[in-house]
């Protein structure tokens, strides 16, 4: 098949979920002997770069605004794509999601997909009109492609509550290990940090997010738990205000550590040598994020929302959403009983490698893929892994 990805920012991934679910996938689809197409803005992926592991980088130019990027980025590669011969184009996102009507009117044979990560309009770095806009998204993501995918059980639900849409559930999945023969000295060497010593997050830094919640927090227990704070991640457009917000809640404190955006090797190091890794954020589809920690073997402290909910039923892994208070809490109870969790942090990892592996949902696409383009066995495809309503 002839693929076409639109709506990520590009690959190799530097930061950002739907980035890095979008390049695992394609390099996957790419080992099954598939020609995948990635339409890329040269402010993430340079315009040196036309292919990674096999998979063709296009590049699109965008008007660089808060507001007019994606949808001006994801206008450029609709209309490129529709002169390609590609036998799908599949939208990432409800944004981009918007435009996917123009390749169901003037392409009708070929086979458009959208995926819905999460639900944008709840990330609070949006005014009124654009939150309006992508619930507008969430609704053409739902009516103009052929097929939806949602990447949460929690998310299929809401789409199935609010469209009447049966989706089908491909979730993010957890990179390979990268093999490491050190990690501790690497800890130390690139970041100056001990094994144990530290409280991790990694995220975008917009206010849904709440990594501002997170320092008052730190700072709270600073004296009970005598960890570091360290901060893997940056601002994206729109948010550098927010950014300089967290500069000034840290207030130049050497305790807490700013490391920007980090590969994935180094990411693995960091999530399996964190005391414990925090994720406050409100809003998620499922996190990639929570997902890495976990699987390095991490003890986790998240929000108490839908999507965290569907990875593990544990609660000693949550804190109230939303609520300085319980995070405070939540902090100095997991550092407290972190030996008491082992075996649970154990049974995690076990469960998030073998559940959400990037082979097994390769699989799952090709076959949602190939049922998509043969009309006669979408239903039993849809039957298959469409979730299923009591009445």
């Amino acid at each position: 098949m002839k693929i076409a990805m639109i709506g990520q920012k590009g690959i190799p991934c530097r930061f950002g979920g739907i980035e890095r679910h979008v390049e695992e996938l394609t390099k996957g689809l790419v080992a099954e002997g598939h020609e995948i197409f990635v339409y890329a803005r040269k402010e993430y992926t340079p315009l040196q770069v036309k292919e990674f592991e096999g998979v063709h980088i296009v590049h699109m130019p965008s008007l660089r605004t808060k507001h007019l990027d994606t949808i001006t980025y994801t206008f450029a590669a609709t209309m490129h794509a529709l002169f390609q011969g590609y036998n799908v184009i599949h939208y990432h996102g409800v944004g981009p999601s918007l435009l996917s009507f123009i390749p169901r009117i003037l392409k009708p044979k070929v086979k458009v997909v959208a995926t819905i990560h999460c639900l944008d309009r709840l990330v609070s770095k949006w005014g009124f009109f654009a939150k309006f806009m992508l619930g507008v998204g969430e609704w053409a993501a739902c009516t103009f492609p052929h097929k939806t995918i949602t990447v949460s059980r929690s998310l299929q639900d809401y789409i199935q509550s609010r469209f009447g849409k049966n989706t089908v559930c491909i979730s993010n999945g957890i990179p390979a290990q990268i093999e490491n023969e050190d990690p501790a000295r690497m800890l130390r060497d690139t970041f100056g940090l001990e094994s144990g010593e530290y409280i991790l997050n990694v995220s975008r830094f917009i206010p849904s997010k709440n990594v501002d919640m997170l320092i008052r927090a730190w700072k709270k227990t600073k004296n009970i738990h005598n960890k570091k704070l360290v901060l893997v991640g940056d601002s994206s457009m729109g948010s550098h205000e927010y950014k300089s917000k967290l500069m000034k809640l840290a207030d130049h404190d050497d305790d807490i550590l700013f490391l920007g955006w980090q590969q994935m090797k180094e990411l693995q190091v960091l999530y399996a040598g964190a005391c414990v890794y925090v994720h406050p954020s409100s809003a998620e589809g499922l996190s990639t994020t929570i997902l890495e920690a976990f699987s390095q073997g991490a003890l986790v402290l998240m929000a108490d929302i839908a999507g965290n909910r569907e990875i593990s039923s544990d609660r000693r892994f949550f804190f109230e959403d939303g609520d300085l208070e319980s995070l405070v809490e939540g902090l100095v109870r997991v550092i407290e009983t972190k030996e008491e969790t082992k075996d649970a942090v154990s049974k995690m990892r076990e469960h998030v490698i073998a559940t959400y592996g990037w082979p097994t949902l390769i699989f799952k696409l090709i076959e949602f893929y190939s049922h998509c383009i043969s009309e006669t066995k979408q239903r039993e495809f849809s039957k298959k892994y469409s979730y299923t309503y009591d009445k």
